[in-house]
């Protein structure tokens, strides 16, 4: 199958319009130094990653948007874009966002799915299909648990629908789709997972896989192999009606309220083709109480007993870890660093001169740490106590 290498390359992410968004993003990179707005997330694989705040003049124009946006080679340039303004309140500067943040879970968990983005789109594929396995056991759960309550499967037809379900979202790890039946490397690595995961013997679920022979490369064809495979009348079209029965409509709609999050009816159909994403959700489902609570949480919560899930949470915790960097990196270095700090002045009156200098750019309204917040600073803070999504209009900005 091939690799998603961001969220605007799924199915659902491809029907999304985003000409209105790349223009004025491109025209910020060339206006504004918007690369040093990256909350201390250091780059990978020369792909630079930029957080869109608020506290910068030239990002006005741009409409919020719900996904990390990849774009490549732009003035000899990689950029991974993501889009904080919903969590950052209008009268913030870069100095001051820590304490003008709406709401702390949502704001870790966008800058979390970043990271996770940045990896996978640097190429690091390789840390999420071994560490981070997990999250194909929890989407196989989800899937199976979803279904088989709304379509009363037995539980051969269960059994059948989790080693479907993890199948096809190991085989997003790797390029090409992925056909059981002719690659025993896939189906061995993949029996081996599903035996420990569902306590099924090997050697039943490797003759599964071996003549599982139809490819699935996006939702739409883990829908068709799920019937087919089950042959259950209940998930069969109406004859004459190709488009009744079960299919990847029905199923973003079953399970588009086992989460609930800012944008999140737009961020779980991505999830299904996009693992980082998916990993993003399962980590904070994990360690964030609101995010505990719900439906998928608990989903989470029950397929990650017996310590299944700390492999994947240490290994996605490391992962944040290694790509933050020092903090200065959020501030332009002449307003976060002290003089003394970085210039080499032994002369205590030398030293007096350079602050002076820093503080009268400090005062001027032209300076180079006022102008970038002076239309900002005028617009009162919007509260917000609840999760946004695409319907929603923040400080005037459309969300897309």
């Amino acid at each position: 199958m091939t690799i998603y290498i961001d969220p605007y390359h799924t199915t659902s992410g491809m029907v999304l319009d985003m000409t209105k968004v790349i223009t004025p993003l491109k025209e910020s990179t060339i206006r504004d130094p918007l690369d040093g707005t990256n909350l201390g997330v250091r780059s990978a694989n020369s792909i630079t990653p930029v957080f869109i705040t608020g506290c910068r003049a030239s990002e006005r124009d741009i409409p919020s948007f719900a996904h990390p946006i990849l774009i490549k080679n732009f003035n000899g340039k990689s950029y991974l874009f993501t889009d904080m303004t919903l969590f950052v309140k209008a009268n913030a500067n870069l100095q001051t966002i820590d304490s003008n943040i709406r709401s702390r879970e949502e704001f870790e968990f966008t800058k979390a799915r970043a990271i996770a983005s940045l990896a996978w789109a640097a190429g690091e594929e390789s840390r999420f299909s071994n560490g981070m396995s997990f999250v194909s056991v929890v989407f196989a759960a989800l899937i199976s648990q979803t279904l088989s309550k709304y379509f009363a499967l037995i539980f051969t037809d269960t059994m059948k629908l989790q080693m479907i379900a993890l199948g096809y979202y190991e085989s997003l790890y790797v390029d090409g789709p992925v056909n059981y039946s002719q690659d025993m490397d896939m189906s061995m690595m993949v029996a081996r997972r599903a035996s420990e995961a569902f306590k099924i013997p090997f050697a039943q679920a490797l003759a599964f896989y071996k003549q599982l022979d139809t490819p699935m490369a996006d939702i739409s064809d883990l829908c068709s192999v799920i019937v087919k495979q089950l042959d259950n009348v209940n998930l069969n079209p109406i004859p004459g009606r190709p488009e009744s029965g079960f299919n990847s409509r029905v199923l973003l709609n079953l399970i588009g309220n086992v989460w609930f999050s800012t944008n999140s009816k737009l961020i779980l159909p991505i999830a299904m083709e996009h693992p980082p994403t998916l990993a993003a959700i399962v980590y904070y489902c994990l360690n964030y109480n609101n995010f505990k609570k719900q439906q998928l949480g608990q989903t989470i919560q029950s397929v990650g007993r017996s310590g299944k899930a700390n492999v994947f949470n240490d290994s996605f915790a490391s992962m944040l870890e290694e790509y933050m960097q020092p903090m200065q990196s959020i501030r332009p270095v002449m307003e976060y660093l002290d003089p003394a700090t970085y210039l080499d002045i032994d002369d205590e009156a030398q030293l007096s001169e350079v602050q002076k200098l820093l503080t009268e750019l400090e005062e001027d309204p032209n300076g180079i740490s006022k102008v970038s917040n002076e239309d900002n600073n005028n617009i009162p803070p919007v509260e917000i106590d609840r999760p946004l999504n695409a319907d929603d209009v923040v400080d005037g900005r459309p969300i897309v």
